[in-house]
């Protein structure tokens, strides 16, 4: 046996377990055990000096910095986000330990800042029979933000087995390729592009969505499924603030692929909100974004939301 990444929880959060005793159980019946012996090992595993490679999470080296990247969530606190058609954050979700996670009741969360063109990163994490979802092109003239934006979605894929609109597919539109997700408790890394009308997803470094926004095929799909009484759905306009009203609960997220790295830091760009399972814990994370610059008036515009159980980190 090779025992190397083992982690354990430490006051909710994740640590690496470095030194521990072994153990040999009985639970009453005779057991035997004979050429008991064990080689320390010293050297550091190759996977683990990737990750001592990378920079913090929830920062920004100075060549990211260079090439747009911005950071959306610095790990410490909730500045930049509100909740959805609120002024303020929803007081379910907190800060802990470098994650942003839903500790209950907590409603959507949604960028204060609005982005045409971007690249997003996220690194994301589900609870059992959880289902999440980060939503994209999204505004808040709707009573509810999935009526308004497409969803990268995220879920437990063991517990919604039967639903071909697993992790990593554009909901109810188009299923993801592949299953390219780790089981529930595993961090997953996903990257959304939305470039004009163009959008990609990508999951653990695999490409498993791609489709075109307004095209023949997609509005047939909209037109064949529950989105057609949603009239606003996918067409987000460049939109004024408009005034806060309570509503229920989401957040959003964003991601960068480095197979190499085991521990799956993420990176994000994001604007939107998303919801999360009243009953379920979700942690979201978010290190960087890149966008294009403010877009002129008419251009399209959205929020990205992530929505439902699960983590996310940077």
């Amino acid at each position: 046996m090779v025992l190397t990444n083992a982690r354990r929880l430490v006051a909710g959060g994740e640590q690496p377990l470095t030194r521990g005793r072994l153990q040999l159980q009985s639970e009453g019946a005779e057991v035997f055990f004979r050429r008991i012996r064990l080689r320390p090992i010293r050297a550091i595993p190759a996977e683990y000096q990737e990750v001592l490679k990378q920079p913090p999470p929830n920062t920004l080296t100075a060549e990211e910095r260079s090439r747009g990247w911005r950071l959306l969530f610095d790990g410490e606190s909730t500045e930049g986000w509100r909740g959805y058609r609120l002024e303020g954050v929803p007081a379910g979700w907190q800060v802990r330990d470098g994650v942003l996670t839903c500790t209950g009741k907590a409603g959507d969360l949604i960028t204060t800042d609005l982005f045409d063109d971007f690249e997003l990163w996220i690194d994301w994490r589900i609870s059992g029979g959880g289902n999440s979802g980060i939503f994209y092109r999204v505004a808040e003239g709707a009573k509810r933000a999935y009526e308004t934006g497409p969803e990268f979605e995220i879920r437990d894929h063991a517990f919604w087995a039967d639903d071909p609109y697993t992790n990593g597919a554009n909901y109810a539109l188009h299923p993801p390729r592949r299953v390219a997700s780790r089981p529930v408790g595993y961090w997953n890394r996903a990257r959304i592009l939305v470039q004009g009308n163009r959008v990609e997803h990508w999951l653990n470094g695999e490409q498993v969505v791609s489709y075109e926004l307004h095209s023949p095929e997609w509005q047939e799909l909209v037109q064949g499924g529950k989105a057609r009484s949603w009239p606003g759905y996918g067409r987000a306009k460049r939109w004024p603030h408009r005034p806060a009203r309570p509503r229920r609960p989401g957040v959003v997220p964003e991601h960068q692929d480095s197979p190499t790295d085991p521990e799956m830091k993420a990176h994000g760009l994001f604007d939107g909100s998303s919801v999360t399972h009243p009953r379920r814990r979700a942690d979201w994370t978010f290190v960087a974004a890149r966008a294009g610059g403010t877009p002129p008036a008419g251009v399209v515009v959205g929020a990205v939301i992530l929505h439902g159980p699960g983590a996310l980190r940077g």
